[in-house]
């Protein structure tokens, strides 16, 4: 069941949308690998990374969990940054 735009299952979890989260996340990745093969600068990268990546990380967190969950995403950026 959807609402909203998150992903429950019948149980009310959300592991089903935290997987779902993770799998756009990978797809939005591998572009910014391709964006960034065709000649675009690290700064753009950066923009669309906070954009898209970041927007779809954030939405719908527990507030409590925003501030764990900005230092994982600047974790991941730089680690991914590193790899791109």
């Amino acid at each position: 069941m959807k609402i909203l735009g998150v992903t429950f299952t019948s149980s009310l979890s959300v592991t089903l949308h935290v997987q779902i989260v993770i799998a756009a996340c990978a797809r939005t990745l591998y572009a910014l690998r391709v964006l960034r093969k065709h000649g675009l600068c690290n700064d753009s990268l950066h923009d669309i990374f906070s954009a898209v990546a970041v927007a779809k990380l954030m939405y719908a967190s527990n507030a409590t969990y925003r501030r764990s969950l900005l230092l994982f995403v600047a974790a991941f950026a730089l680690v991914s940054a590193l790899q791109i």
